[in-house]
Order: C-alpha cells, then sequence, then structure tokens
C-alpha cells in the first residue's frame, strides 16, 4: 500500500480533499510525459474520481494511468 500512496501523491492526478485526497477526474494525463489536460487527448487517461484512501486498501483495485 505505501508504493501506490507514494505513486499517487506524485502523480499529477493527485488532489487533496477535505477528507483525504481523490483522483482527480476533471483532468487527463498523458503517463509517459505526466502532462494534463482538461480535454480529451489522443494516449491520455482521464483520472478516477476515486477516493484514494480507500483505492489503497484494495488489492483488486487500480490506477486508472496503469502506474499501479
Amino acid at each position: 500500500m505505501e508504493e501506490r500512496i507514494n505513486i499517487c501523491k506524485n502523480c499529477p492526478l493527485y488532489k487533496r480533499v477535505i477528507n483525504g485526497a481523490i483522483c482527480n477526474n476533471k483532468l487527463w494525463l498523458d503517463p509517459i510525459t505526466n502532462k494534463t489536460s482538461l480535454i480529451p487527448q489522443e494516449g491520455y487517461f482521464k483520472g478516477c474520481g476515486c477516493v484514494l484512501d480507500i483505492k489503497w486498501k484494495s488489492p483488486t483495485n487500480h490506477c486508472p494511468v496503469n502506474k499501479w
């Protein structure tokens, strides 16, 4: 779980919110360059919007950008 947390905290889709953190579903990310976009782009993946404190704990969950 620690590895997942560290990966997310260094991702441009990571967003702190009042009760923890989410994977920002208002942004699209190029997993190779880490560039973000507000609109869909070829090769970009959209953030899932999940509450990360919960998602990190489940071994069946995965990153929408395939970082873990």
